[in-house]
């Protein structure tokens, strides 16, 4: 079985620089939000166990994506899954906005504010994978 890969050219800036963007941004946000977890399960209402397990994620699969945003070839496997996984974090704050847990204000503007910013990558990478041909 061969990867589905597509070797991007000339257009390819924006799917390459989004999964550079995004990675860049879990990782980031995964070691902030596992160390930090308890101070912020005060101030948002998040269990701090899950903002642990979601730091825990965030790290492999931001590196993930920014290791896939520096190849020549982008394999669209991993694309589709990144962008089904800026929609499972859509569905998940929606569940947390309708009160699935009691959010703080500001856990509640946060989780609104995330799952805008997934929106936007989700976005940007199928606009990238279309331009990709």
């Amino acid at each position: 079985m061969t990867a589905q890969t597509q070797t991007f050219a000339g257009r390819d800036s924006l799917l390459h620089r989004t999964l550079q963007l995004d990675g860049a941004f879990c990782v980031a946000a995964g070691l902030g939000v596992a160390l930090a977890a308890s101070a912020l399960a005060g101030l948002t209402g998040l269990p701090a166990e899950l903002l642990v397990g979601l730091g825990i994620v965030l790290m492999p699969y931001g590196a993930l994506l920014l290791w896939a945003g520096t190849r020549p070839a982008i394999d669209r496997r991993i694309v589709w899954a990144s962008i089904a996984a800026d929609d499972l974090w859509i569905v998940g704050g929606a569940a947390l906005l309708i009160g699935a847990l009691p959010l703080t204000s500001l856990g509640w503007w946060l989780t609104l504010d995330l799952a805008l910013a997934a929106a936007g990558m989700g976005i940007a990478k199928y606009i990238g994978l279309r331009r990709a041909g």
